[in-house]
This record gives C-alpha cells, structure tokens and sequence, in this order.
C-alpha cells in the first residue's frame, strides 16, 4: 500500500514538473513573438513604401515592347532620389506622377532615364496614360488629358474599348528640321557597314526633332539594319566634324515586307544603350518620311514603324499626319501597353 502511495505520488510530482516546463516554454515563445513583432513594427516604422506599375508599351503582349515603371505616388521623393530609383529600375524610363501645379494640365508627369531626366520622351507619356486609366485615376470615356511634362504641356488622346482604355495618342510638336550630314564614310564606319549600304538617293541624313533630337540614317535593307554596331567613338567624330550636339541615332530601312511598316528601324543611343520603341522618334520619323516623299499623303493618315524586333522586344508605333496641302499642321503617335504587374520600393525614412 506504501509503494503504491509512494509511485502515485512520484507520478503527481512528474506531471506537475513537465506542467512547469512548458508553462516556461510558452511564455518563452510569448516573449520570441512580442519581440519579433515589435521589431518588425519599429522596422515597418523606419521605412516608406512607393509602389510602383510595370508596363510594356508599344504592345498589347507582355514581355514585348518597351518597359516602363510607373509610379503613381511620389509625394516625399527628392529630385536625387527619383533619379536613384529610376537607375534601380534600370529602363530606359520610369515615371513620377504628380498632381498638376497649373490650370492647364491634369498631371504632372516628371520622367527619369538611368543617368538623368527628360523633358519629353515618347513611351513614358503613353504608358502612364495607360497606367492612370487602369487605376481609375482617368475615369473612363474620358477623351483628352494633358500631362505637364518639360518641354510643357502635353496633349493624349485617348480611345477606350468599355471600360478599358486601349489606344492612347501623344500630341507631337510641329517638326524642326535640322543639319544634314554628308559624311557617308564617317556614317558606315560608325555603323560597321559599307557605304553602299546607306540609301542616300532621295532621303538624306539628317537631324529632326519633335521635342527631342534624332539623327535619322537611311539603310538599303532591314537586313543592313538589324546587322549594324554602333561605334560610339566614331560617331562621336562624326558629329564634332559636323559641328553638331552627340545624339541618338535612328537607322532604319523603307524596304517593304509583309508586316505594312513604312520603316523598320532602330534607335542607338550614344551611350550604347538600344532602346525598343521611341516614342519621341516617331514623330519626327514620319515627318522626315513624308518630307522626302517615302508615304504619300494618303499613307500620312497611318504610318506604323516596325521597331525592337532585333533585340527581341517587337513594337508598333503608329503616327498620324494632319496636313495643309504639303504643310504639317499636327503630329499625333500612338500606340498600345500591356500591363505587367507592379511592385514595392523600400526606402530609409530619414
């Protein structure tokens, strides 16, 4: 009777014992948790978020066109800090919107390239358009918006398909025509091509601009176009001996295919950097084509430039010439964007 008092007894104080122990242990793990959950919460505290859009414009496929990050809410970002980000992302362009500090636009819209900031540039105004609308920050049906950007106030057109937006339109200054150059060799040796492959007969090379400057460069064939290098040395000797700024270059070929471009092109940035659909080109591009007498007047109502296709991020780029006889009186370039997804930039909160 004693042993079995005793073994009971041994038993109690064996639970009470294990009771103890994982009493301690959970209020342990309590003590793990409240910490882990308060540093989380002093960390949440010493940060900002900006989220931000990615978009492919130029397209209506994902993973084509040319990229863009848009962020809708900037409020708090240094000129410094928009530029960092705008390197983070590594486009060609990411955009800052802003509410509009005038009566005369609806946003302001500030665009940042890796290395520095544009007053304009083609693919940004668009896609942002695309990214407002998707936000509902552009209510649908809604005809016309006008970003301040730059070079100043900026007119989009915009088409919608329900309630989805599907086709924006970039109103583009009047064309200004600059120096042409004659230095063919200069021009293939930069090019890694033989100077017969320049198509020099009735299209010059020549400096266009519609708010941004373009060196345009005729090829024979897509073929000469898609095989072109760029050296940066020697096209920078080209312009000094022409007495003219560094630019981006943009080749492209007439040759008619089966796609219904009137060009097949590709713009070269002096700093090595190829860019898949420029916007700010486009324009310019159909001005310079019709000029020379490369469309029609017909034609002018809808010219589609082929470009990116080398690299591996095919575009469309569509302008739209309105015309006084011979005299281009406006210049609107249009286009799709797919969206992507989106994504959270985390910044120090200091």
């Amino acid at each position: 009777m004693l042993s079995h008092t005793l073994n009971a007894k041994s038993t109690l104080l064996a639970h009470q014992g294990s009771f103890t122990i994982l009493k301690s242990l959970l209020v342990c793990c309590s003590l793990v948790i409240c910490a882990a959950m308060a540093q989380e919460s002093v960390e949440a505290n010493q940060v900002k978020t900006y989220r931000y859009d990615q978009w492919d414009v130029f397209t209506d496929e994902p993973l084509t066109g040319n990229q863009l990050a848009v962020f809708p809410e900037p409020q708090g970002l240094t000129n410094a800090l928009m530029q960092k980000i705008a390197r983070e992302m590594a486009f060609s362009e990411s955009t800052f919107i802003f509410p509009s500090d005038d009566d005369s636009a609806d946003f302001r819209v500030r665009i940042f390239g890796p290395n520095r900031e544009f007053p304009f540039a083609g693919h940004p105004t668009i896609g942002t358009a695309f990214a407002l609308a998707r936000s509902g920050s552009i209510l649908p049906g809604t005809e016309r918006v006008v970003f301040r950007e730059g070079i100043g106030p900026v007119i989009v057109e915009l088409e919608w398909n329900g309630d989805s937006l599907h086709f924006a339109w970039m109103h583009d200054l009047a064309p200004t025509f600059g120096i042409t150059i004659q230095d063919i060799n200069g021009i293939a040796l930069a090019l890694g091509l033989d100077p017969s492959e320049l198509n020099l007969k009735q299209l010059p090379i020549q400096e266009v601009s519609g708010g941004a400057s373009f060196l345009f460069i005729p090829l024979m064939s897509r073929a000469a176009v898609d095989r072109a290098t760029l050296d940066t040395t020697a096209i920078a000797a080209v312009f000094e001996k022409a007495k003219m700024p560094p630019q981006s270059i943009f080749i492209f070929a007439t040759e008619a295919k089966d796609d219904d471009a009137a060009a097949y092109g590709r713009k070269l940035g002096i700093d090595g950097r190829e860019d898949p659909a420029t916007g700010s080109a486009a324009g310019p591009l159909g001005c310079y084509l019709f000029r020379y007498g490369a469309v029609s007047v017909m034609a002018a109502k809808r010219i589609q430039i082929r470009q990116g296709v080398q690299m591996g991020r095919p575009s469309w780029l569509h302008v739209q010439l309105e015309l006084s006889g011979n005299e281009i009186t406006n210049v609107r370039v249009g286009g799709n964007s797919a969206y992507v997804g989106e994504g959270t930039i985390l910044l120090p909160d200091d």
